[in-house]
């Protein structure tokens, strides 16, 4: 969790931090060998768009460069602009070959599909919420209330920890009352915690009155509103795309970028 990466990048590099998912990989791979059924089709496929997956990141990528080299180069710099450009014109090229393509590297047809749509929309937003609320938290405990990056990580600890708790009981409820109630009662959940954030957070450091009553707040949040869109996408398709229909969903969860260290963990 936050603590144990936090120990790592107290103790060596931060960049040491990103190791610790290869151990996680190597026994997600054993595991899902063990378990997983493998299913394959006798009849032989077209092969994957190759010429898609080129397109798609390369249009990603010069969007992501343009975004995060904007404010160091300019947004009127040429580099900047010509990365936009690029984006702008691979990305429907994109679009345009997935529509036609046998083996497209994304289904557009899925979106068809309406709650599989919303699913991804909903867990987009939550995502970008999310995923914005770590990284100002983080740097907010550690540049105006000088914690440190170990002292930061514990402070935020309580919500991965409730929403590790609360995830199975709100599959339960979703099963049971329908995905939509839930998920609602989650994003206004969250959406307490971080108001209560905003309102009683000032530069004088107040972990117990303000920082840690939020904490189980966004961890309810979290831990319902992170696997309902999945479970609510995937419930909406058949067997057979069901896979690729999960990797869109966990694609449309943007994570951040990491350029460098916040302040205070170079080295």
């Amino acid at each position: 969790g936050p603590t144990l990466g936090a120990s790592f990048v107290q103790a060596a590099q931060w960049r040491l931090v990103f190791f610790l998912y290869l151990p996680i990989a190597l026994v997600s791979v054993q595991l899902g060998q063990t378990f997983l059924a493998d299913s394959r089709e006798s009849q032989r496929r077209p092969l994957p768009d190759l010429v898609g997956v080129v397109l798609l990141c390369a249009a990603l990528s010069a969007l992501a460069l343009a975004i995060v080299e904007g404010r160091d180069w300019g947004w009127a710099d040429v580099r900047v602009l010509v990365a936009f450009l690029l984006a702008a014109g691979l990305l429907p090229a994109f679009v345009l070959r997935s529509l036609w393509h046998p083996a497209p590297l994304l289904h557009l047809s899925l979106f068809q599909i309406r709650s599989f749509s919303v699913a991804n929309a909903a867990a987009f937003v939550f995502s970008v919420s999310f995923y914005g609320q770590v990284l100002v938290g983080i740097l907010f405990l550690t540049s105006v209330w000088h914690f440190s990056i170990l002292a930061a990580a514990l402070a935020i600890t309580p919500t991965p920890v409730t929403a590790a708790l609360v995830g199975p009981i709100a599959g339960q409820l979703s099963n049971r009352f329908g995905f939509r109630g839930i998920a609602v009662a989650g994003a206004l959940t969250y959406a307490a915690g971080g108001l209560w954030l905003l309102i009683g957070t000032t530069a004088h450091v107040s972990s117990v009155a303000t920082w840690l009553p939020a904490a189980p707040l966004l961890g309810i949040g979290l831990g319902i509103c992170f696997p309902i869109p999945s479970a609510a996408s995937g419930s909406a398709l058949p067997p057979a795309p069901c896979a690729l229909g999960g990797a869109v969903t966990r694609t449309a969860r943007p994570g951040r970028r990491v350029t460098g260290p916040p302040p205070g963990l170079a080295g």
